[in-house]
């Protein structure tokens, strides 16, 4: 859930962590006898924050993360730092992870957390690459569209921008919270807790 890199299988699959080829090799396998079962793998990935801002920041300083007038990291994923995907590079670390996770280990779809919170040129353009992919022509894309981003304009994947698109979906929070309620307030009642 929070990312050092966007290109590394989460070790604690493994049968051993520390190896990174078992990592590699078992993810492989694992995909592989998935698809052999004729069921298919969506990844969860987190693309709209890091687990800490030197992950990006060692490579360019203040270049990958978004920040406020007085120069301040934003927060509006409660995690500490927005990844700023709309710039050029931060753009292109997320669309190269993208299509390395379906060139090299076939997977099937994503699931983003906060997609509301990446701009919508970088996800529409890496879905575009990734199923001119063989077999991919139908590669599930869907996130949460929370309405979260507050900042300059920039169109971003939150539940309005899906009257845009046919291509990627979203969950719609407000739908859940009508039914459930929860959201931020897990007390809260909806149609079905009694409400």
């Amino acid at each position: 859930y929070d990312p050092h890199s966007y290109f590394t299988p989460e070790g604690w699959y493994a049968s051993d962590p520390r190896d990174p080829y078992k990592r590699i090799v078992e993810l492989k396998t694992l995909i592989r006898e998935i698809h052999r079962a004729g069921m298919g793998v969506i990844l969860d990935v987190v693309y709209n924050h890091t687990a800490n801002v030197s992950v990006l920041d060692d490579v360019v300083p203040g270049y990958y993360y978004r920040r406020d007038a007085t120069g301040a990291l934003t927060s509006q994923s409660g995690c500490g730092n927005d990844v700023a995907s709309e710039r050029t590079m931060a753009s292109r670390l997320i669309r190269d992870s993208i299509y390395h996770w379906v060139s090299e280990y076939k997977v099937d779809g994503f699931r983003f957390d906060l997609m509301g919170l990446i701009d919508a040129d970088t996800i529409l353009k890496a879905r575009q690459a990734v199923a001119a992919l063989p077999g991919k022509t139908n590669i599930l894309f869907q996130g949460e569209g929370w309405k979260m981003y507050q900042g300059p304009a920039l169109a971003v994947l939150d539940q309005n921008y899906m009257g845009k698109t046919n291509l990627v979906s979203v969950f719609n929070d407000e739908f859940r919270d009508i039914l459930k309620a929860g959201g931020l307030n897990d007390r809260a009642k909806g149609f079905i807790t009694d409400k």
